[in-house]
């Protein structure tokens, strides 16, 4: 029976898959959100469920509460053939890349955080783990992690979370948290002050761009080379530029 072979906890669960139950839709009605969310884990289409009475379909439900609860906050430091680059040795690009994933409905952007987060390693001449280097792009390798429990990286998500705050937090005087949009009665304002908002928004826009070509000092040869440098390094360089005022 196709009951039996649902998944009962979160470590059956892929990372595919709990994508596909984010995704889901209510807007049907419960039933077929219902239906839909037992072919996602069972990967059958809802055609063979044309026939299920309420009382069965309540027992397959019943067996799946499991997915009402969040996924354990829990990651793997290593898995298969990926490892964690620890959170307090990004570069500055890295850093860069996961705010910009960060910004919205993160969760959304799992396998992108993912692959940029967990790198093939290798061991050198010396026996220490050696990451990959961030030189490709994330969208290249969306569909390289679908296949593992979701369990093995869900909880990277608030770590980072925590990390980012604390950045945050250190190096406050460098970083501007205002909203964007909090200017909702712009109508009340007259054309002078317009311009000053617009142009507080292109600032915040270009902000990160800003910052690297400041760091290059002008010279595009040296973006790549500034992006990777280390993330703590930056935060202190600048602060200690903008405490010294130099």
């Amino acid at each position: 029976m196709l009951i039996n072979k649902l998944p009962t906890k979160w470590n059956q669960i892929t990372i595919e898959q709990f994508l596909e139950l984010r995704n889901l839709e209510k807007s049907d009605g419960v039933f077929s959100y219902q239906i839909d969310l037992i072919c996602t884990l069972l990967d059958v289409y809802p055609e063979q469920f044309d026939d299920i009475t309420i009382q069965e379909l309540d027992e397959y439900i019943s067996k799946i509460k499991f997915i009402n609860s969040e996924p354990p906050k829990q990651y793997l430091s290593e898995f298969d053939k990926f490892k964690l680059k620890p959170l307090s040795k990004l570069t500055l690009g890295e850093f860069i890349s996961l705010e910009s994933y960060f910004s919205d409905d993160y969760v959304k952007k799992l396998p992108n955080i993912i692959a940029i987060l967990y790198r093939r390693f290798r061991v050198n001449e010396w026996g220490d783990n050696t990451l990959e280097p961030y030189n490709y792009n994330s969208n290249d390798r969306l569909d390289w992690f679908l296949d593992f429990p979701i369990t093995h990286v869900y909880g990277i998500l608030p770590e980072y979370m925590k990390f980012r705050e604390s950045i945050i937090d250190q190096y406050q005087n460098l970083m501007d948290e205002t909203e964007q949009d909090d200017y909702e009665e712009t109508e009340q304002l007259d054309a002078e002050e317009r311009k000053a908002i617009d142009d507080e928004k292109r600032q915040k826009k270009w902000a990160w761009e800003q910052l690297i070509w400041s760091l290059c000092q002008e010279d595009l040869t040296k973006f790549n080379a500034v992006c990777e440098l280390p993330l703590i390094l930056v935060f202190n360089f600048l602060g200690m530029k903008k405490e010294l005022n130099i």
